[in-house]
């Protein structure tokens, strides 16, 4: 199964990005495979499996609304998937002839119920994606009608929103991210706090939502003596039902398939293997969305499930099964395994969640079933509704202190610059964590093991990246452009080591260029301040990424040219 799901991956890819180059390493490594293994017709069978059906999904993108809809201003009539709110919502374009939904973003107006028809006036930009698939996002400008009934689902996603926002306030954006998945109206501060602490797993709508959900469900149904076949089976079934509301996220599908085929293993009485259990449900998401391949909150999803089995298995045979040492390895296993997909794509490696998944669980954990019961008890008792809100607020402003805290903790949230360099660190990294926990490895050796590693990596560390720092650039004046897409950010290194920014690049719905390239830039290359930070002009492409590097660097000064320009972000 290990063998046939990464052979369909590498296919499926190789279709999506039409990267020919590939087929003939399909070749080879399918007579390869012919050679040496007696199932070796498997992996060249699901490689072309996977070529077909990444070439079909590329065609079929071509149809998609994202794709169809032209550049620039125009006026468009969608149908509202979520609550018009600020932030980012999701729509499908009325009236054209295409698949698919759009994203939104939503102006400072008077909102708008989830399901209704509503005209707006705005621009369309496009925006880049992987393998050309088309993308981007519509500015709103101006709503110029609403009309029409939302169907029974809208509504109900609508009067989920409505709700958090009568009966938690200034935290609904926190509980939309919690119940459904949508982080857009959360504040940048609060999101960045949650990333850095290492915490920003419990708000994904993934292996950890439907697992709670599931268990809360168990544990009420064993309360009943309903026959524990029946509690679990149940529960599963009414976990992917919620995931189907939620629209089917890439992580949170594979959490319901993993939950529904675990339920159907213990019902037939199977030893289930969790490995090939994880990709089988990695294989049912790309077969369902080949798109997901690209989604990088499947890759975290996915990788960190797999690290945090892998390690307590160990543990629980080595160590022990207290709940605590469990939760240890577990998320030491997660954390490192995640680590090279955040450092390559993020830029960010925050260690801060080891500790941190201590406190932060049990409380995600009393709230998310809190933030229901809530919900549920508001239209029939609204005073027990409040009663529940006003508890359930107490646990989410103490995760938000959490977060907040977590993210100051020195060193807890590494910031490296996203290359090959730092993929290819912690993924050796990753490496000698699975040689340390090898099956059958006693507690002493692994000990030992894991002093070894440390000593060694340490030199790495010192041979690769500080040799470079101290001697690049020595008592000269250095300047540096930075590549940041369309924008710019130069930085200005004195011979005397000191550092002068000028703009930081831009910042968007998915990428903030001074959190992702600039900051770790100038940490990678020993700054720890800015003697002064210049912003040539107030366009979002020169000036987003500011706030994010001042974050993390102060500033002597900065100087800039106090031109009003009719752009929020300014």
């Amino acid at each position: 199964m290990v063998w046939f799901v990464i052979a369909f991956g590498a296919g499926l890819a190789t279709g999506l990005a039409h990267f020919r180059t590939g087929l003939a390493a399909f070749g080879c490594a399918g007579a390869v495979a012919l050679l040496y293994r007696s199932d070796g017709l498997l992996i060249p069978i699901a490689a072309l499996l996977g070529l077909g059906h990444g070439l079909v999904a590329h065609d079929l993108a071509g149809r998609t609304c994202a794709a169809r809809l032209r550049s620039g201003p125009q006026t468009l009539v969608v149908l509202l998937r979520d609550a018009g709110r600020v932030g980012l919502v999701s729509a499908r374009p009325v009236g054209v002839s295409c698949r698919g939904t759009i994203a939104v973003r939503w102006p400072e107006r008077p909102p708008t119920s989830a399901g209704k028809t509503v005209t707006l006036e705005g621009r369309w930009l496009t925006r880049p994606a992987w393998a050309e698939r088309p993308d981007g996002v519509f500015i709103v400008r101006r709503v110029l009608e609403v009309r029409g009934r939302p169907n029974p689902a809208a509504r109900l996603r609508g009067w989920v929103t409505e709700t958090a926002e009568t009966r938690f306030g200034a935290r609904a954006g926190l509980i939309d991210a919690l119940v459904l998945g949508r982080r857009g109206a959360m504040d940048a501060e609060l999101k960045d706090a949650f990333a850095r602490s290492g915490l920003v797993h419990l708000l994904s709508i993934s292996g950890f939502h439907v697992g709670l959900i599931t268990a809360w469900l168990v544990l009420l149904l064993r309360s009943a003596r309903v026959p524990r076949v029946r509690a679990i089976v149940i529960g599963a079934a009414t976990s992917a039902a919620y995931v189907g509301f939620l629209g089917w996220p890439a992580p949170a599908t594979r959490a319901a398939a993993l939950g529904l085929l675990l339920a159907l293993g213990i019902a037939r009485q199977r030893a289930v293997q969790p490995t090939a259990l994880l990709l089988v449900t990695c294989l049912i998401v790309l077969l369902v969305d080949p798109w997901a391949i690209s989604d990088l909150g499947a890759w975290l999803s996915a990788a960190a499930l797999w690290g945090a089995t892998t390690f307590t298995r160990w543990s629980d045979r080595a160590v022990g099964t207290h709940p605590g040492i469990r939760t240890l390895f577990a998320s030491i296993g997660a954390t490192l395994a995640a680590a090279p997909i955040t450092a390559y794509a993020l830029g960010t490696v925050a260690l801060a969640g080891i500790v941190l998944n201590f406190v932060g669980i049990p409380m995600a954990a009393l709230a998310v079933p809190g933030i229901l019961l809530t919900l549920l008890f508001s239209p029939v008792a609204p005073a027990v509704a409040d009663a529940m809100a006003g508890g359930t607020g107490l646990v989410l402003a103490g995760l938000e202190q959490v977060a907040l805290l977590g993210s100051r903790i020195p060193g807890g949230s590494l910031t490296v610059e996203p290359s090959p360099w730092a993929l290819g660190f912690w993924l050796a990294l990753l490496g000698v964590g699975c040689f340390v926990v090898t099956s059958g490895t006693r507690i002493e050796l692994a000990i030992r093991r894991s002093a070894l590693a440390f000593a060694a990596s340490s030199w790495l560390w010192v041979t690769l990246f500080q040799f470079r720092i101290q001697h690049e650039g020595r008592g000269e004046l250095t300047l540096f452009f930075l590549r940041v897409g369309q924008g710019d950010a130069a930085a200005l290194r004195t011979p005397g080591g000191r550092w002068l920014l000028l703009d930081a690049g831009p910042v968007s719905d998915r990428s903030d260029a001074g959190a992702r390239t600039v900051a770790p830039f100038l940490l990678r290359h020993g700054a720890r301040n800015l003697q002064g930070l210049v912003v040539s002009h107030a366009h979002a492409d020169h000036l987003g990424g500011v706030p994010s590097v001042l974050r993390r660097l102060p500033a002597a000064g900065v100087l800039e040219p106090a031109v009003p320009v009719p752009d929020s972000l300014y």
